[in-house]
């Protein structure tokens, strides 16, 4: 028994960590790009690969819902709440350390982009990676936790629980 608490306590440890750390660098990395980016241009940082570019989006993902900020808004808190309370329940009976940091990096990302619009009734983006195909839409630090952690949970899930195998039967 001392054992298993002994796991849930680490995992609440790394969940809280990773949590934190995502928050406050999303958090800080906006701040600084509002603060010594110019808005709307280009300052090449890689050459042909990365551009810092600051842009506001009153919308969710690839603009979806624009200028609806109380709609977003309050969808936003709902998914986070959501989140975090999944969150507790994965730590409390899955001792699985994929689900622990994924949900940690989708909880914080979520938590990053909900206190822009709540308190600046836009999310701040800056990030424009110029090496990936197409028009690829600017983003932030909280959007790149979000799908690290979607990609490393459905990444899990198909490691652990098969599920094409199960397609085969």
């Amino acid at each position: 028994m001392k054992e298993i608490e002994k796991l849930k306590k680490t995992a609440i440890l790394i969940w809280l960590s990773i949590f934190i750390f995502s928050v406050l660098a999303d958090q800080i990395s906006k701040y600084w790009a509002r603060h010594n980016l110019p808005f709307d241009e280009s300052l090449i940082f890689v050459k042909h690969i990365l551009n810092w570019h600051l842009v506001f989006n009153t919308g969710a993902a690839f603009s979806f819902l624009s200028g609806q900020v109380q709609v977003l808004s309050l969808i936003s808190f709902v998914f986070s709440i959501f989140l975090l309370f999944y969150s507790w329940q994965i730590i409390n009976q899955d001792k699985n350390l994929f689900n622990t940091i994924s949900l940690a990096l989708i909880s914080g990302g979520a938590i990053g982009n909900l206190i822009d619009r709540l308190y600046f009734k836009q999310v701040t983006d800056f990030i424009d990676l110029l090496i990936l195909p197409g028009n690829f839409p600017i983003f932030n630090l909280a959007d790149s936790f979000i799908n690290i952690g979607a990609f490393l949970f459905l990444l899990n899930l198909i490691i652990t629980e098969r599920p094409f195998d199960k397609l085969q039967t």
